[in-house]
Parts: structure tokens; C-alpha cells; sequence
């Protein structure tokens, strides 16, 4: 029987069988998708296509994104998002991706709205200044006589939490330039799940089957960040992504590049020891 926890120490399954049902609908996407390949599966060498990262344009910054055949992640990975999914029927769930640089949390996070169909917007929280751009700004425009009018224009977040079902993704969220930008989500992601925002003189709600997901990298090697509070880190589940064996990145390499598993293994050999996936995609 095997039990899997989250950082803060709750129990997501304690059934094999049950994580073995959520492992299958969660498994590498060349397991459960056709992949179109060359007669040279034989020889280990793929036929490599660009991706299109977009299947549906939905507009106002949300889209619903491809499936990546060849994302590559640990089982259990997959089996703690489906549990956090599972969980967001009953109760809202946020989830936190940790991790070192280039081991695809922001690709994850692509890779669950790809695979449910949802709608997905991505924002970048190293370009909140200040607490009000989460909200949304105030833009100059003529009216119809040419009059210049004040007009406030949602966030891309605020337009994303109004639509239901919708992974609402926050990339870097440790590195904004004001840790105050992150007192304005706090409603937002605890129980309150709304906020009144004067601008828009209305109350915003988030919408039903919304579930914020957020990336960040944290140590001293990577300046720019900051700690988080413990009252935004109390807000969301941590799922701390571990560097993938050498097996895996062998495997990521002959899918990403073309090349074959065993000159894969030879330039991982030369390579820095735990050099990350964005490195090695680029070697």
C-alpha cells in the first residue's frame, strides 16, 4: 500500500489501486495519445515536429493549450494533481510547483489544462510593481467625439477567475518587485474566493471550478526572489518537483531533439551534474 503527502503533510491516496487509476489518466502523454513516428523507432530516433502550443484561442489572454506528446513527468506527480483536482470539487485547492530552473512547472501547469481541455491564461508576477497591477490599470481612450475618457481595463487575472473552470496560472510568484502585490490575492485564494474591487464599483467572484496554480524557484542561487509570507505559502499546496533521473532525461532529449537515446546518454555524462532540462534542451 503506498501513501503519497504533500508538503504540508496531508494525504492525498493511500490505495495503490486508486494510485494506479490516477496514474493512468495522468501518464505520459505518448502512452495515452497516437504519436506519429519514422519506421527508426527501432534505432531510437523519432521524427521531431514543432508544436503548435495552441489549440483553441479563447482571447482576452486565455487559451486552451496542446497536448505536449513527449512532457515527461514522475508518476507520482501526476497522481498528487489529480488528488489536488479530486479535492477541488469539495474545497477550493491552490497549488504551489517549486522546483529548481527548467523541470517544467510552468510546462506542467500547461500540460493539466492541455489534458483536461481547459482554459488557461499564464501571468508573469516579475511585472507587478505595485499592489494595483494584479487588479488592472487605468488607460486613456477618445469616446465617440473624440473626447479623451478615463477607462479602467481588468487584469488578466481578474478576467481569468471570472471563467469557470479555469487554470489561472501565476508564473514567478516569488519574484514580483513588491511583496505588497501579494496582499491583493489573498481574497482570492482563501475561502472568500472574491473581491470587491472599487474601479469596477462590483464584486468580483471567482468563478466555480477555478483553481490558481503558481510557480517559483527559492534558494540563494537564484536572485531577484524573495521568501514568501507564510500567510501566501499557507494558501497553497506545495509540490516540490525533483530532478528527473537519467533515464528520464535521456528519454526527453530523443523525443525534444531527434537524437538517440545512447549520444543523449554521452552528453549527459559531460554535462555539470544536476544541470537542468532548459540547459540540456539547448546543449
Amino acid at each position: 500500500m503506498a501513501t503519497y503527502q504533500c508538503e504540508c503533510g496531508q494525504v492525498l491516496a493511500n490505495d495503490s489501486d486508486e494510485i494506479k487509476r490516477m496514474h493512468m489518466q495522468f501518464a505520459p502523454a505518448h502512452q495515452v495519445d497516437q504519436v506519429v513516428k519514422t519506421k527508426k523507432v527501432q534505432e531510437q530516433v523519432v521524427a521531431v515536429t514543432p508544436r503548435n502550443l495552441v489549440e483553441q484561442d479563447l482571447g482576452n489572454g486565455m487559451w486552451i493549450p496542446t497536448i505536449d506528446p513527449h512532457f515527461v513527468q514522475p508518476g507520482w506527480v501526476w497522481s498528487t494533481i489529480k488528488a489536488f483536482l479530486e479535492m477541488n470539487k469539495q474545497r477550493n485547492v491552490n497549488i504551489l510547483l517549486k522546483g529548481d530552473t527548467g523541470l517544467g512547472k510552468t510546462s506542467l501547469m500547461l500540460e493539466i489544462a492541455a489534458r483536461l481541455k481547459r482554459p488557461v491564461s499564464i501571468t508573469d508576477a516579475g511585472q507587478w510593481m505595485e499592489p494595483m497591477d494584479v487588479i488592472g490599470k487605468t488607460v486613456l481612450e477618445h469616446d465617440a467625439d473624440g473626447s479623451v475618457v478615463t477607462k479602467f481595463v481588468e487584469s488578466n487575472v481578474i478576467r481569468s477567475i471570472q471563467t469557470p473552470n479555469a487554470i489561472v496560472g501565476v508564473d514567478e510568484l516569488n519574484r514580483c518587485e513588491n511583496p505588497k502585490c501579494h496582499n491583493t490575492l489573498f481574497p482570492l485564494l482563501d475561502d472568500r474566493r472574491g473581491m470587491y474591487i472599487d474601479e469596477l464599483g462590483k464584486y468580483v467572484q471567482v468563478a466555480e471550478g477555478v483553481i490558481f496554480v503558481a510557480t517559483m524557484n527559492e534558494g540563494t542561487r537564484f536572485t531577484g526572489t524573495d521568501q514568501l509570507d507564510d500567510a501566501l505559502a499557507g494558501r497553497f499546496y506545495g509540490v516540490r518537483l525533483p530532478n528527473p533521473p537519467t533515464t528520464m532525461l535521456q528519454e526527453l532529449m530523443r523525443n525534444k531533439t531527434g537524437i538517440t537515446k545512447e549520444t543523449a546518454g554521452k552528453i549527459i555524462k559531460v554535462l555539470p551534474k544536476g544541470v537542468n532540462t532548459r540547459t540540456l534542451l539547448k546543449t
